[in-house]
């Protein structure tokens, strides 16, 4: 099996809920008939610094701008970030899947950073689950930005036979400091999660500026072999189009057989022992 999708990587406008759906269900009609998913970045319907006004922008799925969303999605299915609003008044930064008319699935961002020049904890609630959804014979797992960044996440979400993990992110320039380099950082995590599980990776940035972050791009679909399908030229917003064959994905866990060798019950007893040892220093 093979599947064309595309990656946009958008340039959001902060607050501009209409204005970002308008152009969400654009791409949409563009793009239905080349592709069967159209993956966009971490809150590409809100932009990233909504900060204490997040509850002005929450959306739940019963909303009208998610109606939209549900009938583009009958031609093309979408992936699109938003703050979503649940059902006990808690807002979480979250990532939806929308396909065949239906809200298929939702992802909660669960680690919120509060480092560098982030703060999301101070806004969001966590999520608590990581959620995979089949599409074909692909099966995909939302990683929203910072959770791919905890080993454990990823390694979740393959024990979950989960074979394209898709990378909504709002990464700027400078997010860490002057001393290193986010984009050499994310790419370094997107081509070892891709070689290690044998798994795609649909990486979907930020292009644009939004108050002082100045967000770098850098879109791109990795093969399970850890080489560039497909690739953003520059920073500017842009959809681009990449192959997946579920024959690599094959061949490359043949070749490095580690999804197979995955013991889970070895990991939930020595992560057990953990948790006792540090429970009796208490």
């Amino acid at each position: 099996m093979k599947m064309n999708i595309a990656i946009v990587q958008m340039d959001c406008e902060l607050g501009n809920i209409a204005g970002n759906l308008a152009k969400t269900l654009r791409y949409a009609k563009e793009l239905r008939g080349k592709v069967s998913l159209i993956a966009f970045p971490e809150l590409s319907l809100t932009g990233y610094s909504v900060k204490g006004e997040f509850y002005k922008y929450a959306l739940n799925l019963e909303s009208g701008e998610v109606a939209k969303l549900k009938e583009a999605s009958r031609e093309v299915s979408l992936l699109v970030g938003f703050v979503e609003e649940g059902s006990a008044m808690k807002y979480y930064n979250s990532y939806m899947f929308v396909h065949k008319g239906k809200v298929a699935n939702v992802q909660r961002k669960i680690y919120l950073p509060t480092y560098g020049i982030f703060d999301e904890r101070k806004y969001f609630a966590s999520g608590d689950t990581v959620t995979c959804f089949d599409y074909g014979r692909f099966r995909f797992a939302p990683m929203i930005c910072n959770d791919i960044w905890q080993p454990s996440m990823p390694y979740i979400a393959a024990s979950d036979d989960a074979n394209t993990f898709v990378v909504p992110v709002s990464s700027a320039r400078g997010g860490l400091g002057v001393g290193l380099s986010t984009r050499k950082l994310w790419n370094t995590i997107i081509t070892y999660y891709a070689m290690i599980y044998g798994s795609y990776v649909i990486f979907a940035n930020r292009s644009g500026r939004e108050e002082k972050l100045n967000f770098w791009g850098g879109s791109k679909l990795v093969n399970p072999l850890g080489q560039i399908v497909s690739e953003a030229k520059g920073d500017s917003e842009q959809a681009i189009i990449g192959e997946m064959d579920i024959n690599l994905i094959r061949q490359m866990r043949i070749v490095l057989p580690t999804h197979r060798d995955n013991d889970i019950n070895h990991a939930i007893r020595q992560l057990t022992r953990v948790v006792k040892r540090r429970q009796a220093r208490i």
